[in-house]
């Protein structure tokens, strides 16, 4: 039996910067073609919470059990001042959180156990 369940450590308000897989790939062609002087490059298009995620997959998979272990313990959150120097130059079109999950969702359901409803 397959469980429509996800743990999340910590109340979920944790944060981190995130990037689309297909915006980072353009990205990193956009910098093989263009001259950019060397240095250390950090893309992310936007920062999202643990809850935030587990909201946008909510959206796409149907309802699931959020488990929160170690509540009280506080979490460290990371965010990145958004959006990055070089969004302009390499043309960065993030799909919005919830439209990235949905793709991956999609692409990632025929590898996917049945779930029991």
């Amino acid at each position: 039996m397959h469980e429509r369940s996800v743990r999340i450590h910590g109340d979920g308000h944790q944060s981190r910067p995130f990037i689309d897989v297909e915006v980072l790939a353009n990205a990193l062609c956009d910098l093989v073609f263009d001259e950019v002087e060397s240095q250390t490059i950090n893309l992310a298009t936007v920062n999202a919470s643990v809850n935030e995620i587990a909201d946008a997959l909510q959206s796409h998979l149907g309802r699931f059990d959020r488990t929160h272990v170690s509540r009280d313990l506080a979490m460290q959150s990371t965010v990145m001042t958004l959006p990055v120097p070089l969004a302009n130059s390499l043309q960065l079109q993030p799909e919005s959180l919830e439209d990235s999950l949905g793709i991956l969702v999609a692409h990632l359901k025929p590898f996917a156990p049945p779930l029991d409803d």
